[in-house]
């Protein structure tokens, strides 16, 4: 799903994360939510968009939240700050 934050409000934005925990057959995974977006992993204000509506959706259903930012760099938690990077392996 692509969506940009001018596209989007909070109650939309929870709503989608909260359509894609009831996609969820089983319901036992704990779900995982990962934004991705170009730029450094620093906090941006989509970040925080999306974070506290995954928490919106997350709390309405009872379910735990694990969420990061994703680039080609590697990730971060936005509620910690807890990061990791990675190299691209490339072929010469």
């Amino acid at each position: 799903l692509a969506l940009g934050a001018d596209e989007t409000d909070h109650a939309l934005r929870t709503d989608v994360v909260a359509a894609m925990l009831g996609r969820r057959q089983d319901g036992t995974a704990e779900p995982l939510v990962w934004l991705t977006r170009p730029g450094e992993l620093d906090l941006q204000d989509v970040d925080a968009q999306w974070l506290a509506a995954a928490l919106a959706a997350c709390g309405e259903a009872g379910r735990p939240l694990t969420m990061v930012v994703v680039n080609r760099h590697g990730w971060r938690d936005p509620r910690s700050g807890t990061a990791r990077r990675w190299r691209r392996l490339r072929r010469r």
